[in-house]
């Protein structure tokens, strides 16, 4: 009589897990509530009850499932790895390490928990100790996808694109073709200057999964990059019907616009995106740069302070948003900017020259000065900021001093014509006794930051 209920249980169990595979989740889960009313102290029906909840995002539930595991069996490893997995989902990740080590001290050969430990470490920022896991794991599978993709985003998170991309091919190679490493590929691609191959991996991508708007949105940002504007507009275009308020893929028609000096389409189209989303970043400065070419400088000027205000403030996006304000004849922000860059990088000549030139633009000699003598501490020869350096002392009345620095300059770069003609018109004013002479030349501003070895 009671062999019925029993094998009843375990076709239950066994057509559950066949549901599982075809990932209908909610049937499986009658499935297998059905076998546990009948046998209760089944583990593998309580284990893939787990997997069913994990998946229908019912991880309080999941945890329930796993840890009724572990009341019947303490060791086993599967409901010890996804228990741990769950854990650190819901912010126990104190707990989820400590299952993991666990795992380890029972069975050190376990590969699949040290892929998620992999992971763990990943978004604790934790990158040495999940480089250590990778290695530990490579000593009982040599080739796992999952900890070449794991390993690989840690690498990329900490800018080490070249070994980065080496894990995602890799990962392809061993496991087919995926969306997520593709975008991944494509990403470490563009971050080594690689466009066309990033232009592959987003395509690539997308011909896995091509209702994904965020692939299409990149896809067409690279498109754009490589000067492949009507392609670039098909793909932003393509978003768009896909999800009509997706302000990101305004920003991409709009730079496209742009780029084909279509400038009053494009702040058109900006306005739409700002209106769509006004956090968006660098969006007012996109703006600006439009209004500006349409010479409309008052409205530009509102939207570049709105970007000083906003941010975000990485040192490319001070450089630019520096030089925009400078062209705008906005000064004072514009010091602000650099003074902002060289806080950040304090070793930049250029951020310290397009300071000093800032400064002096709005009148402030002495911060202007000041501003070129710590740039030439950093590169003694620089050849514009001893060119500004003198002319702001002779702005001051200081021509002996400025002649001295001309002279300095001079002994990096004795042919440098800039400096000479400065000289001779320093001289000429130094012998106008009590005249002081405005020198006829011009502020020397880097519009692009200059090649760190030659600052150096």
């Amino acid at each position: 009589m009671d062999a019925i209920p029993w094998k009843d249980a375990d076709e239950l169990t066994r057509h559950a897990i066949e549901l599982l595979g075809q990932k209908q989740w909610t049937e499986a889960l009658d499935e297998l509530d059905l076998a546990l009313e009948q046998d209760a102290s089944s583990a593998v029906s309580h284990f893939h009850r787990g997997v069913a909840l994990d998946e229908l995002g019912r991880l309080d539930e999941a945890v329930e499932a796993y840890q009724a595991v572990l009341e019947i069996d303490e060791e086993n490893l599967d409901a010890l790895n996804h228990l741990a997995i769950d854990l650190h989902h819901m912010g126990r990740t104190s707990e989820a390490l400590v299952l993991f080590e666990k795992i380890e001290k029972i069975d050190a050969t376990y590969e699949p928990a040290y892929c998620n430990r992999i992971h763990v470490y990943l978004e604790l920022g934790d990158h040495d100790k999940a480089e250590e896991m990778f290695y530990e794991a490579r000593l009982y599978k040599d080739e796992c996808p999952k900890c070449f993709y794991n390993i690989g985003c840690s690498l990329a998170d900490r800018g080490n694109h070249a070994r980065a991309l080496f894990c995602f091919s890799r990962c392809l190679d061993l496991d087919g073709p995926h969306p997520e490493v593709h975008l991944r590929l494509a990403e470490s691609y563009r971050e080594t200057g690689d466009l066309e191959a990033a232009r592959r991996h987003f395509a690539a991508a997308l011909k896995l999964d091509n209702s994904n708007v965020d692939t299409l949105i990149e896809l067409a940002s690279v498109l754009l990059d490589l000067g492949r504007i009507p392609d670039a507009q098909a793909r932003a275009q393509a978003a768009l019907r896909l999800a009509p308020d997706r302000a990101e893929a305004y920003v991409v028609m709009g730079k496209a616009y742009a780029q084909a000096k279509q400038f009053a389409r494009a702040a058109t189209v900006f306005r739409k995106s700002l209106a769509l989303d006004p956090t968006l970043p660098h969006i007012h400065f996109e703006l600006a740069k439009s209004l500006m070419a349409m010479g409309d400088l008052p409205a530009a000027r509102n939207h570049l302070r709105s970007q000083v205000m906003l941010g975000p403030h990485t040192p490319e996006s001070l450089e630019e948003l520096g030089t925009m304000l400078m062209d705008a004849r906005e000064s004072k922000l514009a010091a602000a900017c650099y003074r902002r860059l060289v806080n950040l990088v304090p070793d930049s000549v250029s951020a310290w020259q397009n300071l000093g030139v800032a400064e002096c633009s709005r009148g402030r000699l002495e911060l202007g000065i000041l501003a070129c003598r710590r740039g030439l501490l950093v590169n003694p020869g620089h050849i514009a900021l001893r060119h500004n350096l003198a002319l702001a002392l002779s702005k001051q009345g200081e021509l002996t001093a400025a002649i001295q620095e001309v002279d300095l300059g001079l002994t990096f770069v004795p042919a440098d014509s800039s400096l000479i003609r400065l000289r001779w018109v320093l001289r000429i004013a130094r012998i106008k006794s009590g005249v002081l002479c405005v020198v006829p030349t011009r502020w020397r501003q880097t519009r692009k930051p200059i090649d760190r070895e030659q600052a150096d």
